[in-house]
């Protein structure tokens, strides 16, 4: 409800909230209203005539607002009327612990592996999975693609930011578009990107890459980009755990880097 006031300027208890006010105070007002209501249910419980059923479900509201979603079942009550009422209750909480013990932590999880920008994965997830393979010996050999986007300072000083995040974007979309199912994409800087391909030799790295250029062509079509989207790929073949990973990553650096000058 406050962000709606914020954002929309909604009328709240007979208030019309200005669009131009501050989202601080807007959170401020919808506390206080909370805060009227709340005060009024504890002078209703403390009123003798309130039934105690009544108090029931309202301890638990409260219980939601507080976060204890565990705390405790309600109690099967007499009145038909009522149970269902403390049934759907104790549904809900159960359906919250499971979201809040099972789903979120894995959300969180996906989050902090992604890039926010690109939904590929970060370089935070880059370390994990290199942990993996180390017991992953049958992934072996495994292609480097390093792909480096041309000219984003330029991008950026000449168009801002903005702009340079699309082309971010664009790049990372047309190397998801161009690899297989199991290969891992990561963003390990502002404008670079590398493929993990798993049982590689330089035919299969070859196709991705020209996959990649069609798709940056592709993309320089729909969109007529001024400049065009353009990058520089390079390989390399790390061979097994016997090989340093950031050795081959600094060959296929190395080897994209020779590719730009060209």
């Amino acid at each position: 409800m406050a962000q709606e006031d914020y954002t929309f300027g909604c009328r709240r208890e007979g208030v019309i909230v200005p669009k131009d006010v501050s989202r601080k105070s807007v959170l401020l007002f919808q506390c206080g209203q909370f805060l009227k209501a709340f005060r009024r249910r504890i002078d209703i419980k403390k009123n003798p005539d309130f039934p105690k059923d009544c108090v029931i479900v309202l301890n638990r509201l409260e219980d939601f607002i507080a976060g204890n979603f565990q705390k405790r079942k309600l109690p099967v009550s007499d009145k038909s009327y009522l149970n269902t009422v403390l049934e759907a209750f104790n549904d809900l909480s159960e359906t919250v612990n499971f979201y809040i013990s099972v789903v979120i932590p894995e959300k969180v999880r996906y989050l902090a592996f992604r890039d926010a920008l690109t939904d590929v994965y970060n370089r935070h997830y880059l370390m994990e999975y290199l942990n993996l393979l180390e017991d992953q010996e049958d992934l072996f050999p495994i292609g480097i693609i390093f792909v480096d986007m041309d000219d984003l300072k330029k991008i950026n000083d000449t168009f801002g930011h903005k702009v340079g995040d699309f082309y971010i974007v664009k790049v990372a979309e047309a190397i998801k578009l161009s690899v297989r199912s199991n290969d891992k994409v990561f963003r390990i800087g502002g404008d670079e990107f590398i493929i993990l391909v798993s049982r590689a030799n330089e035919d299969i790295l070859e196709k991705i890459i020209e996959r990649i250029q069609k798709r940056i062509d592709k993309i320089n079509e729909m969109e007529k980009l001024s400049p065009p989207l353009s990058v520089s790929i390079g390989y390399s073949i790390w061979k097994s755990h016997d090989v340093p990973f950031q050795e081959a990553l600094e060959e296929a650096d190395s080897n994209m880097y020779r590719k730009k000058k060209d």
